[in-house]
């Protein structure tokens, strides 16, 4: 068995011989291809659906912190949705939201975080002046164009 799982497809890499772009580990590269005669536990699934949404959360928050995504990313992100979505096909949606419970809360305190430190305004130090960042690399006053 030579294959990849079916959440990979479209989720390729472009590569002329000097450079590679969207190679991913365990999404697109050898890594990710099927295991013959293993079969996970159903505790397996719950620990590798964790690992999945953890993954998405973290590319989604690095988003949502600096407005920017990568070839990592916007393979990850899908890729790691349909694993999920595959997971939840499995278990059932109430065991899988069960088991994702710690990690959705986790998450959630995090961008409650990123929400409270975009709406703080920061003081330029130029010219005295409010502002409130875009993103967490934003930091420049709308007023004098410093920082």
């Amino acid at each position: 068995m030579d294959q990849f799982p079916p959440e990979a497809e479209g989720l390729g890499f472009y590569s002329n011989g000097t450079s590679t772009i969207g190679l991913v580990d365990g999404v697109n590269d050898a890594s990710a291809r099927l295991v013959e005669d293993f079969r996970v536990t159903r505790y397996e699934l719950e620990v590798l659906a964790r690992h999945y949404l953890e993954e998405v959360r973290f590319f989604e928050y690095d988003f949502a912190a600096y407005r920017v995504t990568g070839s990592t990313a916007i393979r990850m992100v899908p890729f790691g949705e349909r694993r999920l979505g595959s997971i939840e096909r499995i278990l059932g949606e109430d065991v899988l939201v069960k088991a994702l419970a710690p990690v959705e809360e986790e998450w959630r305190k995090r961008f409650d975080d990123l929400e409270i430190d975009l709406a703080t305004p920061v003081k330029c130090e130029e010219c005295g002046g409010e502002f409130r960042r875009e993103n967490l690399c934003s930091a420049l006053c709308q007023g004098c164009g410093g920082g």
